[in-house]
């Protein structure tokens, strides 16, 4: 397989080069049952009562939407907010994994995103991902895709089925530096799937004067190097 990085590379497009586009994708759960199954024994082994919180959790979640809008230079992608949280309804992994209240762009060759805590906005570099591009091919919805892996560890890789067609090289969250526009990802315990993909007036509006962290910086400032991991 061929190991490829690709920012800012202009492609030949099918796409308007004035246009902008909104591609809106679903995102839920991959193999509901199996992912849950695969860990009831680790949380067995801490506390019985995981089980019960991790089932509720599964079966109260539903599928959420997130929209990316794109030109040939620039995206900004976010979720769409549909989800309550309160004392009678368990936190929602796909909302959280799907991209949360963070805002995901990319322009002239950088991609970052946006977060906040304790109300205080951070922008966070993504650091580019080395994709390995295989001979794959098939046909989702009617689109001609090429398919994308990135191994996260020895037990977890990312695939991406990308539009063959759609030269451009945005995907959801961040899923950037593709070939072609993201159609299908997998990305445990999540998948996204493109739903649709439309003209719109939408502005991009991309911050300026900011300040880019590395994720080491955003931690470090926020003292998270104990907390999570990712």
């Amino acid at each position: 397989m061929k190991r490829i990085i690709l920012i800012g590379i202009l492609f030949s497009f099918t796409l308007s080069f004035s246009q902008n586009y909104v591609a809106t994708y679903k995102v839920s759960f991959i193999e509901r049952k199996d992912f849950l199954q695969k860990r009831k024994k680790s949380l067995l082994k801490e506390n019985k009562d995981n089980i019960v919180f991790f089932n509720k959790i599964y079966k109260t979640t539903r599928p959420v939407k997130a929209r990316l809008v794109f030109n040939n230079e620039s995206s900004v992608y976010k979720v769409k907010k549909n989800m309550e949280v309160d004392e009678g309804k368990p936190f929602d992994p796909i909302y959280q994994r799907a991209g949360a209240d963070r805002n995901y762009y990319s322009s002239s060759g950088k991609s970052f995103y946006k977060t906040s805590l304790n109300g205080k906005e951070s922008y966070v570099i993504i650091k580019p991902k080395e994709w390995q591009l295989t001979p794959k091919t098939k046909t989702i919805n009617g689109i001609k895709c090429g398919l994308l892996t990135y191994n996260l560890n020895k037990k977890s890789e990312i695939k991406i089925w990308y539009s063959l067609e759609h030269k451009v090289p945005y995907g959801p969250e961040k899923n950037f530096g593709l070939p072609g526009l993201a159609v299908r990802v997998f990305d445990r315990p999540v998948k996204f799937d493109l739903l649709s993909l439309k003209n719109t007036n939408e502005k991009i509006e991309i911050p300026q004067d900011i300040t880019l962290k590395t994720l080491k910086e955003f931690k470090d400032d926020n003292n998270l190097n104990n907390f999570f991991k990712k």
